[in-house]
């Protein structure tokens, strides 16, 4: 399993790398259409000095000594003074913000631009050269993913002091640009990799998020019991979208995760919804004017603050829409109008 996930990890990086070299980076900085949406900010996330501790016990700290890292952050433009939510976007496995960026062109101005809401990219601080890559970053996630990871990645609370660190830093540099971020309106979106960490965050950290969105990721059952008691207290609405052909992340989970939805199933339970008569309903998930994948969305509601449970089976989908994932954009376009109209969204709405 860990060998398949590399190979197949290793092939998507590499045919990012090769879309953001052959200037689709450039297109953004030369085209006014997308750049007059959004304001860039490139910006910089420090560890505290706690967690700078702790992590030092643990040997990536020989192999990567920095404790600071990079994030992108994109600040609508005319917010009228507005609070404005944020978006955090957690990449995938080595698929630093810097290529995702370039890959995912049209997001950022929508989710800027269109949905009048800040977009936050962090770099993950964990070294992912442990499993025979080449330098890069990814998530030190739930314990399922941690076989896969070498020892120095194991750090004692993950990356979750990190991202909370992130989100610090991405309301400080929106203020300082006269920006208002509403805190009741912070909302966590996970790719792969990143869709693990969401998931982790979602337990430990419910009160900071509004709703999370997963894609192609899974739960813990090494979560279960914070999720059972932090979920009850502060529910938080969770999207699991997730393809059942995916060869990266198995639709039906590993014996390390459980599968999309099952995970689905579970969090709907820590959430205290109603198990017994979810709503299930068909729909067509637009990837390209040309085509369509079939959705099974069941939906748990009645839960614990009128929060919901989602998940989306894309029938046919692979770890990545479309030919060569170009239908990302549109798949994580959908995501944000989830979590941003507060889970009132379909797949083909």
């Amino acid at each position: 399993m860990a060998l398949m996930m590399m190979r197949l990890d290793v092939g998507v990086v590499m045919l990012f790398y090769m879309m953001f070299t052959c200037g689709s980076f450039t297109v953004m900085k030369n085209n006014d259409k997308f750049v007059s949406a959004y304001t860039r900010i490139a910006t910089t996330v420090s560890l505290s000095e706690e967690t700078q501790q702790q992590n030092r016990r643990f040997l990536d700290r020989v192999l990567d000594a920095r404790d600071t890292h990079s994030m992108i952050t994109f600040l609508p433009e005319e917010t009228e003074g507005k609070p404005v939510p944020l978006v955090v976007a957690l990449h995938g496995f080595c698929l630093q913000p810097e290529i995702q960026e370039a890959v995912m062109l049209r997001l950022v101005p929508y989710v800027t631009n269109t949905k009048k809401a800040m977009f936050a990219m962090p770099n993950a601080p964990s070294m992912a050269s442990g499993v025979g890559l080449p330098a890069c970053r990814a998530w030190d996630a739930t314990e399922a993913t941690r076989p896969f990871w070498m020892l120095w990645n194991r750090k004692p609370e993950g990356d979750v002091p990190y991202v909370m660190a992130a989100i610090d830093k991405a309301v400080a540099t929106a203020a300082q640009n006269n920006v208002i971020v509403d805190w009741s309106k912070i909302y966590v979106y996970g790719l792969a990799n990143g869709a693990f960490m969401a998931h982790r965050l979602l337990c430990e950290k419910p009160g900071m998020f509004a709703a999370a969105a997963s894609y192609t990721g899974s739960t813990d059952f090494a979560l279960e019991d914070t999720c059972t008691k932090n979920l009850a207290t502060s529910p938080t609405s969770l999207l699991q979208i997730h393809g059942t052909l995916d060869t990266v992340v198995p639709y039906g989970g590993t014996p390390w995760w459980p599968g999309s939805e099952e995970s689905a199933r579970l969090v709907a339970e820590w959430n205290q919804c109603n198990l017994e008569s979810p709503l299930t309903t068909e729909s067509r998930l637009n990837t390209n004017p040309f085509f369509s994948y079939a959705v099974t969305s069941t939906r748990y509601e009645g839960c614990a603050s009128n929060n919901v449970v989602e998940e989306w089976r894309v029938h046919g989908m692979d770890h990545l829409p479309g030919i060569a994932g170009g239908g990302l954009v549109e798949v994580s376009r959908k995501a944000v109008d989830w979590l941003l109209d507060e889970s009132a969204v379909s797949a083909s709405t």
